[in-house]
């Protein structure tokens, strides 16, 4: 019977060629497909605001949309214009389509949505209806 030779730890000399390949598959794979950016929502008893971090977007490709209750934010990042150098070292910024979709809150007004980009941020301020809004009920002392 021939006997063999076990090694635990005989992989571990491959996974740093592993994990680099899987980064940059990886890395390739978002860069090519759609991307989402980073969204903060506050609110208080009046409104709900939506802060949508878009550095390097254009207000004219970003699109909101609300429908059946939903807000849907979309866009396009478009792609850096480079000097002709000999090769990318590094690329960490996505580029090409987003979307994301929130569903919104009972009582929102549909009609009272403003949106505004400044500086590649992109607000949504909507207003809450009367209905919907926090308010404390009196409860009376009956004899």
């Amino acid at each position: 019977m021939n006997s063999v030779h076990y090694s635990p730890f005989a992989g571990f000399s491959l996974l740093p060629h592993l994990c680099n390949r899987q980064e940059a598959e990886e890395n390739a794979a978002q860069k090519s497909s759609s991307w989402s950016p980073q969204v903060d929502i506050r609110a208080n008893s009046d409104k709900i605001l939506f802060s949508v971090d878009l550095p390097g977007v254009p207000a004219d490709q970003v699109a909101v949309k609300v429908e059946e209750g939903r807000l849907t934010i979309s866009g396009e990042r478009p792609a850096v214009k480079t000097e002709k150098l000999d090769k990318q070292l590094r690329a960490e910024s996505f580029r090409g389509h987003f979307e994301r979709t929130f569903q919104l809150p009972d009582g929102v007004d549909v009609e009272k949505i403003a949106a505004s980009h400044k500086d590649g941020v992109l607000e949504i301020e909507m207003a809450r209806s009367d209905i919907t809004k926090p308010r404390t009920i009196e409860v009376k002392k009956l004899n």
